[in-house]
């Protein structure tokens, strides 16, 4: 998504290596794959679709894929260290410490989830946060994202 290639000094875990590696689903392909532009960021297959259909933004340089490239390269870049950050949150009801890049008082209000594993952070779900149902857009999401990984890892 990024315009630089980042070359990663750090050798990737075994946990990596398992993720770019990740079982297939029923038609035969990778539950998740690398972005590109970034060395220690994947995605699961359905996110990108899903991004564009919660925005409704297709022009990848429009204002939310602009924002996401711009978190995607931060977290990139500092890792862990980008959680201090306010775009960045821990959700509290996941047991799998999911953590969420936000994007607040925007007309779509998108979250995105991503987990770290290792070096890698994965990008898992992106879902619009509505302030009418208090807490029953984090709870959906939280079981989508679980479930996603659990596809990721294989189990």
């Amino acid at each position: 998504m990024g315009k630089n290639k980042k070359n990663s000094s750090k050798p990737l875990t075994n946990i990596t290596n398992r993720l770019y590696n990740s079982p297939t689903n029923s038609q035969g392909e990778s539950a998740i794959r690398k972005l590109e532009d970034y060395a220690t960021i994947y995605e699961h297959i359905k996110f990108g679709a899903e991004f564009e259909e919660v925005v409704l933004e297709k022009d990848k340089h429009g204002q939310y894929h602009k924002w996401l490239r711009k978190m995607l390269s931060i977290l990139d870049s500092k890792g862990h260290s980008a959680l201090c950050l306010p775009q960045f949150e821990t959700i509290k009801e996941s047991a799998l410490k999911l953590r969420a890049i936000r994007y607040p008082n925007t007309q779509r209000n998108p979250r995105v989830l991503f987990c770290f594993q290792g070096n890698a952070i994965i990008i898992l779900h992106c879902f619009r946060e509505s302030s009418k149902s208090e807490g029953t857009d984090y709870r959906n999401a939280v079981r989508i994202a679980t479930g996603r990984l659990q596809e990721i890892q294989g189990k």
